[in-house]
């Protein structure tokens, strides 16, 4: 385990002090949640210790153990998928088995209908490239065979290796060039932030690509946490995010980015079909 790795110790007694701060928590960014060996312990003790709405988003590898994942108390989970055949799919999830991510989705379907449980939502998402754009219909389809809540589609940029050749043909894919102004960055609202796996606290998601990025404090190496957090120093460095120079390069500062979500079993249709069959079944025994 690399040394300062955040182990669940360190993630509790930052957690206990920090809670109060956050409303909702997101495994995402450069890594498989689920590498750790304590991911669902992490998410289990912020959905219910802590009351925290907890999402993630994962490669769909090893989502394996189904039941624990929708135990845990994840209230929703995103999941990447790229294409409709293997090939398709390994273009860009390099390594990734298409047929076993799959299969991950549909048992997390089947254990959520078994426990009876609303949650986790799963997602498909899926980058829209120039390789896959013409079968986005086919995708949505596909999601919605697996059993999934619905699709997220999202449109590709790639500002840090310069992919041209990734880039949409069709223009409702392509990123649109924002118009001048002032971009209002979600981030300036995020006041922690994102919390690296080494404690470093990032101003934003993009701030780890970045050759000098911007670490407000690391939660490790500090003893006076609350009073590092409630500091005026770590307020001004939130409330001035997408004023930094790297926030010009920032694909989200660039670019209005296509992005669709499509659901297919909103709330409302699932429950009354959770109503029809206790009716049913009431109907049955009298």
């Amino acid at each position: 385990k690399p040394k300062g790795m955040m182990d669940f110790g360190r993630f509790r007694a930052f957690m206990d002090r920090a809670a109060f701060l956050i409303d909702r928590v997101e495994l995402v960014g450069s890594g498989e949640p689920f590498l750790h060996p304590e991911c669902l312990q992490f998410i289990d003790y912020l959905a219910r210790d802590k009351g925290k709405a907890v999402s993630c988003c994962s490669n769909g590898m090893l989502a394996a153990d189904a039941e624990g994942i929708v135990k845990s108390g994840l209230r929703e989970i995103n999941i990447d998928v790229d294409g409709v055949t293997q090939g398709q799919h390994e273009r860009y999830r390099v390594g990734g088995d298409l047929g076993k991510v799959l299969e991950n989705i549909k048992a997390l379907v089947r254990a959520r209908r078994r426990l009876h449980l609303e949650f986790p939502k799963i997602y498909f998402d899926t980058i829209v490239s120039r390789h896959n754009e013409n079968n986005c219909r086919d995708l949505v389809r596909l999601a919605r065979k697996t059993g999934a809540d619905g699709i997220k589609l999202r449109g590709i940029i790639d500002d840090i290796h310069h992919t041209e050749d990734w880039a949409p043909v069709q223009g409702k894919f392509r990123p649109v060039p924002r118009r001048s102004g002032i971009f209002d960055c979600p981030f300036r609202q995020a006041l922690v932030g994102i919390l690296s796996w080494d404690g470093d606290i990032q101003l934003c998601c993009m701030s780890p690509n970045h050759p000098e990025p911007l670490v407000k404090m690391n939660a490790f190496a500090t003893d006076r946490l609350l009073e590092e957090l409630g500091s005026e120093r770590f307020f001004a460095l939130t409330r001035a995010a997408g004023s930094y120079p790297f926030c010009r390069t920032c694909s989200f500062v660039r670019y209005d980015l296509y992005q669709e979500e499509i659901i297919f079993r909103p709330l409302l249709s699932r429950a009354a079909g959770y109503v029809r069959r206790a009716l049913s079944s009431f109907k049955n025994c009298c």
